[in-house]
């Protein structure tokens, strides 16, 4: 027996004509990761969202579409930030690109002219049915969508672009992020970063838990958000069918499901068979992807909810970390 949690189907609904239109802007430098090519699957099952990739990594990848490609270099890319600000911005390093995140719409403004709304992602990502829940009327509300670095996406006008430079506290924060070589998490939930400048400036924005993203220090997939919400954070397993994502998790004895905009999959090292590369049906489990043409029922995913009292992978991240730490003290 499944339980319904969320209230989109399982089935696609059909594009509406006229949408508003959708960028979403990915700067990467470096080997692009191994899962890039499901990304990119997901990507083109949504032909009515645009991704903008600046990046150096020049392998012969089969992009979609909807899925547009500049070659640039981290240099070049750096000295076109820099030249919008009267300060030296601190950008040592790709992953500092993090904080800039939310200058994109200016960044990018020639590349953007022609959007609605513009955003940011992940490539660590597997994305649902994004229309299923970007709706137009969903759109027409919100300066802001959704308030993580994995996806947010933001209306494209010059005030609303503008709006990471505001004052908050009295202090223009930008500045101060923008100089400092340290990641400040200025894109998403750290303190007077970009979403408490729309609260603190009385204008709301859509942060409904829509996605699932996967808790990093367990072996099986427990959907970060809900672990303090007591029941909700199952360990899960997801389906991609056809561009539609969907969340399964045990119930008591039953089997739960919902509908997710995407599953962000941070720091997995994620085993991907070819078949998964164009697989129209594949299943996203612990730590790989497997293309799956069986039933939904409990008896038949039951399998596939794996966990383990200890999670190497973290293990080992962990480590890395510390002895990048150990590193900059001597």
């Amino acid at each position: 027996m499944l339980i319904w949690v969320g209230a989109h189907a399982l089935v696609p609904e059909k594009v509406e004509k006229d949408l508003k239109s959708i960028g979403l802007v990915i700067p990467y430098f470096g080997r692009l990761p191994g899962n890039f090519p499901v990304w990119l699957q997901s990507c083109a099952a949504n032909p009515s969202v645009d991704w903008l990739l600046f990046t150096d990594d020049q392998t012969g990848f089969a992009y979609p579409p909807n899925v547009q490609v500049q070659y640039l270099t981290f240099a070049e890319l750096k000295g076109r930030i820099q030249d919008l600000y009267d300060f030296p911005v601190a950008l040592s390093s790709a992953y500092k690109l993090c904080d800039f995140k939310v200058a994109y719409g200016e960044i990018f403004a020639a590349e953007l002219a022609n959007y609605d709304f513009w955003g940011f992602c992940d490539v660590d990502l597997v994305f649902g049915n994004l229309r299923h829940f970007l709706t137009d009327s969903l759109l027409d509300q919100y300066d802001k969508v959704l308030s993580r670095g994995h996806l947010s996406l933001f209306r494209n006008t010059v005030e609303n672009n503008a709006r990471y430079r505001s004052r908050i506290h009295g202090r223009e924060r930008y500045k101060e992020v923008f100089g400092n070589p340290e990641s400040c998490a200025f894109d998403e939930w750290s303190k007077e970063g970009i979403n408490e400048i729309y609260i603190d400036q009385g204008i709301p924005f859509y942060d409904e838990l829509i996605f699932a993203d996967i808790y990093i220090a367990r072996y099986g997939f427990y959907p970060y958000q809900l672990l303090k919400q007591k029941g909700l954070s199952q360990n899960s397993i997801f389906l991609w069918d056809h561009g539609c994502l969907t969340r399964f998790f045990r119930f008591d004895t039953q089997l739960g499901v919902d509908e997710v905009i995407y599953v962000h999959l941070q720091k997995r090292q994620m085993e991907i068979p070819v078949q998964a590369w164009t697989a129209e049906r594949f299943l996203v489990i612990p730590n790989r992807y497997l293309p799956y043409a069986g039933a939904t029922e409990l008896a038949d995913l039951q399998p596939f909810f794996q966990d383990r009292i200890i999670y190497w992978g973290f293990v080992r991240l962990s480590w890395k970390h510390l002895l990048k730490k150990f590193r900059k003290w001597i």
